[in-house]
């Protein structure tokens, strides 16, 4: 989400801030003489944590945007697959309608058909139509059990796509708590140093009544 991507982002500029305090506070030990070289392998030790965290909120950061997408692209087909279902249906409702009227019809002819057996031209007439129309009819089934087996197929996709846009949601809330944890461990990393910074202005504190 947004709020995710703005705390990542601030994390970072803050662990890059860390960093370039880290670096200073090396040079000025580095200057102050063999006796710091203790607390400047100290400084060394807690800028590669820092670093390490930094790539770590990165990854998370690129990943919080990658499900972020794929999430958005999950439900855009669901909402695709649910009006083509729609669609579908619609085209079912017709055919059936239409599957009806040619039975009525069929109906109509084969009485038409046993009612004028002495007329040896209309029956003959009749027949042809209602061969034509059985023709028909079975046609619109044939296509009646293709939509149907459509609908099926679209509403097993639909099951899918829902399933999946579960599990990326899932996973997002998973890398959240990850991003929390290393904001955790940023927080803690940000007093040990604060401590380390009074360390070393009790270590300058002493070097200048040294001096």
């Amino acid at each position: 989400s947004e709020s995710l991507q703005q705390e990542v982002d601030s994390q970072k500029e803050k662990i890059e801030e860390l960093t370039l305090d880290l670096q200073i506070i090396k040079e000025e030990i580095e200057n102050a003489g063999s006796d710091g070289a203790d607390a400047g392998y100290q400084v060394k030790q807690l800028q590669q944590q820092n670093e390490r965290l930094k790539e770590a909120l990165v990854k998370l950061r690129d990943l919080s945007n990658a499900e972020k997408q794929e999430t958005l692209r999950l439900q855009k087909q669901v909402e695709r697959l649910a009006q083509e279902s729609m669609l579908f249906s619609k085209d079912k409702e017709r055919l059936q309608a239409e599957v009806e009227v040619y039975q009525e019809e069929l109906i109509e002819l084969k009485e038409h058909v046993d009612a004028a057996q002495g007329a040896e031209e209309m029956v003959e007439h009749l027949t042809e139509k209602s061969l034509q129309q059985e023709e028909r009819l079975q046609e619109l089934e044939e296509e009646k059990a293709d939509l149907e087996a459509l609908c099926e197929m679209n509403d097993e996709l639909q099951e899918t796509a829902r399933d999946t846009e579960l599990e990326l949601r899932e996973e997002a809330e998973m890398s959240q708590a990850r991003v929390a944890d290393a904001n955790r461990r940023v927080e803690a990393m940000q007093e040990s140093i604060a401590e380390y910074d009074r360390t070393i202005n009790k270590f300058r504190e002493l070097v200048a009544q040294l001096q």
